[in-house]
């Protein structure tokens, strides 16, 4: 396959890298303008949507909460969107959560920021981290301290994998992070315990 060919918008003749792929021309697997010429033509349309008053000039765009047209650094940066920016402005997306949080209750929204932080730090739901507790019998994987709702547990994973282990109260957790995870360490104290080298009184 020749790896060059010519543009039917500008006629030039240039690599087939200057042209956006495409899958259902069979011959060369691109597109038949350059990259240069689509930039161009969709420049030149924006523009003429932009006259016919069909959306706003570039740069600005309208918030879909208050409908106050406003400069792009009035929205936040999102790459999921066309443009690049939120769908609402910065002040709409502060009251927004400002009226979001109010309308929770104390309870409810420690329970939302909990299912937060298990997915995004543990990739696990409140479900998983429930079973995982029920097959510990619903206590420290380590001391057999029984869970409640006032008694600190927590999720205990492998640093190097990031495989979860198990869950653990606040204490054991704790003192194995102190050890460093280390079984070299924990079987020192487990040797000292058993025969200290000092025994007085």
């Amino acid at each position: 396959m020749d790896d060059r060919k010519a543009c039917t918008r500008c006629g030039e003749v240039k690599p087939l890298g200057e042209f956006t792929k495409d899958k259902s021309n069979r011959a060369t697997g691109r597109r038949l303008m350059c990259k240069a010429c689509e930039k161009t033509l969709r420049a030149a349309r924006y523009a003429q949507r932009v006259t016919r008053g069909e959306v706003p000039e570039f740069g600005s765009k309208t918030c879909r909460r208050c409908g106050t047209l406003k400069p792009f650094r009035e929205f936040y940066e999102n790459k999921n969107t066309s443009d690049g920016r939120g769908s609402y402005c910065k002040s709409c997306m502060a009251q927004w959560q400002r009226d979001y949080k109010g309308s929770l209750d104390p309870d409810a929204r420690r329970a939302r920021v909990r299912r937060s932080n298990l997915q995004a730090k543990y990739g696990i739901t409140v479900d998983d981290y429930a079973a995982l507790l029920q097959i510990q019998g619903q206590k420290c994987a380590i001391c057999s301290r029984r869970w409640t709702a006032t008694v600190e547990f927590h999720i205990d994973h492998d640093h190097v994998s990031g495989a979860i282990r198990g869950i653990l109260c606040g204490t054991c957790n704790r003192a194995l992070g102190m050890f460093g995870d280390s079984i070299a360490a924990i079987e020192r104290v487990l040797a000292y315990l058993k025969d200290p080298p000092a025994t007085l009184g």
